[in-house]
Formats: structure tokens, C-alpha cells, sequence
């Protein structure tokens, strides 16, 4: 066994001599060789992306930093690829292309002796600190750097101190990646350990994923990917996180409702909790689920809740919709009313000829024409919506005072009642005779377009009828469609109501 090395280190042993010379045994030599001459180390597992930029940069600036090869102890005359992999590829694709100008290459050929375990470790320093490498790529180059640093323990190397931070050094990465590292090399399972490896799979969620055993990465696997449309790479990293311990309290959860204690849902439920951690939908006990209601998938012994559940849901449903109904037709019913008294009162403010303008602030302060056009709009029984609009009372007289309400009734001539109404008649009958002064007889021609009282002697004794006169017919007060049929012929006298002399 060869002597042991006191006070090895490992960075001096694996960095590149400076001094070039061509012919000093163990020196480096400058030299450009053909391309065809400097072939791949069969070693090599970094990742050749980036060719044709990497090409047109060469192609544009040249080539910076020559090649490091040594010897092919198989094939004289030719060497293989010590750093500069990417390099030589780039070139390649410019020779092919037909550009010779790049088919010599300038290469740093080593003369060193030493052994195949020392050879691949140089290699592995030499790309550490000229490339950017993926996640997946720094677990495979600290596991080659590890095994092969036992190799040259075991060729009779030492190396002080642990092996961990010698590990660390030559891949140039801290000692908490290296462990986090890893862990994702000795326990990511596959399909995982794929999608690591092509970058899908980010480095903290694969570390979580290593943690969990084999079951549970297989079990959160099939889950997370069922669908045939989630993505690994949009999956964010607390998605894995605390999954050993979900799946171990939904395992052993007890069901009151089965005989034998168990849960018949748990593998759905355990599917589902991987899906979405925060414990939605079935990753909850069928008994306790809002759904279900509704669900079809709930465990035998909860099937009878469901059926009462999803009767009383159904019951409530249609209870709730007859209510809804109810109150609409409540709501319709009073907005009838108040487009019934907007109608009344504009037909009686234009039978007792009173100026609209005089009237308007009792419903909006300071109107404008946009107001009083609304106004006019409720008199003809229509509904306005839109925005700007002052009035928004659906009945004419509910934001009026008393003093208000009274003051308009004596400027119309007409009763409260009616306004509001609860009769058809605009004036009392006790009212109307108290202040009749003058009855005239029925062959006297009433006024048109005022409202009158009509006397008629009936089998029920006298009737007094409100009645507006257009010329042709009888019609009720403040609503010209409504005939009064007959009353031509039966009415014996008429007079005026008081100030419509």
C-alpha cells in the first residue's frame, strides 16, 4: 500500500498547475489540437444545455480559455476531455457547419501521473467553478466526489478532519446543502427522483418528499398527478410538508359508525389531504362533511345521515323558495300600490288644476326638470331606473308629514282616503252634502273635465256617486278607463264640488 499523505490538501492537489512548458516531464503543454483528437471524458454526467448560444458567442468573440486534456492511455495521439466538455461541443457545431477555422483547438495537455479515482475528482473540480449546475446535477457530483475520496482513502490518501467538509469544498457548496442534498439522493423515490432530475421538481419540495418513506411519496404521487393535469413544477413545496403525519392520523382514525371501528373512506381521505393539506372535503370523517348532503360517494354507515340530511336540505330548499316567492309577491303587491297612488294623485292634481311646480318639494328639495320629468313618468304608472335621480319613495305619500298630507288633500278637494287608496270616492258623501250650495237638474249638462257628485234615488234609498263628465260618458275620478256604466240614465240631479263653481 502506498505511503500515506500527511496533511493532505485537497484543493492544491486538484487545481491546475500555472506553468506551461513543452518540455519538462509533469508540466502542462500548450498545444492546438485537431477536434477530431480531443474526444469526451466517458465520465463526465454534466448537462450539455446551451450549445448554440454558447457556439455563436465563440463564433463571435473566440475562444477565451483553452481546453485542459490529458493522454488517452488507450489511443495514442489522441486525449480526452479534462474541463472544457461544453467548449469542445460548441466548436463541434461550428466545424460541422463548415466553419474550419475553429477545428483547432487550443488545449492544456496535463502530464501528470496519477490514478483514475484522482483523475475523475479533477474533473469534478474543475466543472464545480465554471458552470452553473442544476440541483439534481450537484447530489450526483457530491456523490462521485464522495465515493471517490473513499476511493483515495483507500489507495492510501488521507484526509483530515471529516469527510463531509471535504466533500463540501470540492464541490463548492455549503455543508447544509451538501446534507440537504443528500437526503434527496438516498430518499427520493421514483417517479420523484425524475422530475428532480429534469428540473420540474424543485430542490426544497424534493427535499421534503426524501423525508417522507416510500409508501407516501408513491401514495402522494398517484394523487397529486391523477387528474392528468396538475403540473410538478406549479406544486408548491408546503404541499408536502407534515404529509407522514396527515396520513397517520387519517390511519388511524376511529369510526363510531362502523362496526369494527374502522373507516371505509380512508383511502379517499388520505388522497384527498395529500391533494390539498389544509384538510378540505373528504380528508374530513363523511359524518362530519358539509357535502354530505349531497355526496354520493359517502361510506355505507353514513348513508342514512346523508338520506335524512338530503331530505332536510331538500325540504329547506323548497321552504325557502316559497318563502322568497311570498315576499316577492309581497314586494309586487306594493309596489302596485304605490303605482296606483302615484296614478291617483297625478289624475286628481290635473282634475283639480293645480300646478305640478307648486307641489313638487313636497317630494324633492330645490327640483330640477330631471325630477319633475320623473314625476310625470310615475303620474302615467311607469318605473324609471337609472342613476341622478332625486325621488326614490315608492309610494307618493310616505315621506310626507301630517300638516303635509292634510294641506294637499284640501288643495285637490279630495279625501285622505282617496289619496291613499282606500276608496274610490274623492270626497266623503257627509262631507260633499253639507257643502253642496246649489243642486242643478240632470238636464243641465255637467262641466267636462271636473269632478262632480251625481244624486240617484235607488230601492236602497239615496246614492251619491263621484263622477267626471268628458262628453260622451261617465268615468271615475282620476281614471278615465273606468266607466261608470248606467249612471247616465239613472242620475236625477248633480252639483259641483266646493270651488270647482
Amino acid at each position: 500500500m502506498a505511503e500515506k499523505q500527511k496533511g493532505f490538501d485537497l484543493a492544491a492537489a486538484l487545481g491546475s498547475v500555472s506553468n506551461l512548458d513543452t518540455g519538462i516531464e509533469g508540466r502542462e503543454q500548450l498545444k492546438y489540437l485537431d477536434i477530431e483528437l480531443v474526444q469526451p471524458d466517458p465520465d463526465n454526467f454534466y448537462s450539455m444545455d446551451g450549445l448554440d448560444d454558447l457556439a455563436g458567442n465563440i463564433e463571435l468573440i473566440g475562444l477565451q480559455q483553452p481546453l485542459r486534456v490529458r493522454p488517452d492511455p488507450e489511443n495514442e495521439g489522441k486525449y480526452i476531455i479534462v474541463s472544457g466538455h461544453r467548449r469542445r461541443a460548441a466548436l463541434s457545431i461550428l466545424v460541422g457547419e463548415g466553419k474550419d477555422d475553429f477545428r483547432l483547438i487550443p488545449c492544456l495537455i496535463e502530464g501528470r501521473q496519477e490514478s483514475a479515482a484522482m483523475r475523475k475528482l479533477r474533473l469534478i473540480f474543475a466543472n464545480s467553478s465554471t458552470r452553473m449546475l442544476s440541483p439534481a446535477d450537484m447530489a450526483q457530483q457530491a456523490k462521485d466526489v464522495e465515493d471517490l475520496l473513499y476511493q483515495l482513502q483507500e489507495e492510501g490518501t488521507e484526509f483530515p478532519g471529516r469527510m463531509r467538509d471535504h466533500v463540501a469544498e470540492a464541490c463548492q457548496v455549503s455543508k447544509s446543502r451538501l446534507a440537504r442534498l443528500k437526503v434527496i439522493r438516498e430518499g427520493l423515490t421514483d417517479p420523484w427522483k425524475g422530475h428532480f432530475e429534469d428540473g420540474s421538481l424543485v430542490e426544497s419540495s424534493a427535499y421534503e418528499l426524501a423525508r417522507l418513506s416510500p409508501e407516501i411519496q408513491k401514495l402522494t404521487y398517484e394523487a397529486l398527478t391523477k387528474d392528468g393535469k396538475t403540473k410538478i413544477k406549479d406544486i408548491p413545496t408546503w404541499r408536502y410538508s407534515g404529509l407522514a403525519d396527515v396520513v397517520k392520523d387519517l390511519r388511524g382514525t376511529h369510526c363510531d359508525k362502523n362496526g369494527d371501528g374502522k373507516c371505509e373512506r380512508v383511502d379517499v381521505r388520505v388522497e384527498t389531504a395529500i391533494k390539498d393539506s389544509r384538510w378540505a372535503d373528504c380528508a374530513r370523517c363523511c359524518a362530519n362533511c358539509y357535502k354530505l348532503a349531497t355526496c354520493k360517494k359517502s361510506c355505507a354507515p353514513c348513508r342514512e345521515i346523508a338520506q335524512k340530511k338530503a331530505e332536510e336540505a331538500a325540504a329547506k330548499k323548497a321552504r325557502e323558495a316559497q318563502e322568497a316567492k311570498e315576499r316577492e309577491a309581497e314586494e309586487e303587491a306594493q309596489r302596485e300600490i304605490g303605482r296606483k297612488a302615484w296614478v291617483r294623485l297625478g289624475n286628481a292634481i290635473k282634475t283639480a288644476n293645480v300646478p305640478l311646480d307648486s307641489l313638487m318639494e313636497l317630494w324633492v328639495y330645490s327640483p330640477d326638470e330631471d325630477d319633475v320629468a320623473e314625476v310625470k313618468h310615475r303620474f302615467a304608472g311607469e318605473t324609471l331606473d337609472g342613476n341622478g335621480i332625486s325621488m326614490t319613495d315608492d309610494h307618493p305619500l310616505q315621506s310626507l308629514g301630517v300638516e303635509e298630507l292634510v294641506d294637499l288633500a284640501d288643495k285637490l278637494g279630495v279625501s285622505l282616503d282617496f289619496l291613499f287608496c282606500r276608496t274610490d270616492e274623492p270626497r266623503q258623501v257627509q262631507e260633499i252634502t253639507k257643502e253642496v250650495r246649489e243642486w242643478r237638474s240632470r238636464g243641465e249638462t255637467p262641466p267636462t273635465d271636473k269632478t262632480i257628485v251625481v244624486y240617484a234615488m235607488t230601492n236602497d234609498g239615496p246614492k251619491y256617486t263621484p263622477a267626471v263628465w268628458d262628453g260622451f260618458r261617465f268615468h271615475a275620478p282620476g281614471d278615465p278607463k273606468k266607466e261608470l256604466t248606467g249612471l247616465a240614465q239613472q242620475f236625477t240631479r248633480w252639483t259641483l264640488l266646493p270651488g270647482d263653481e
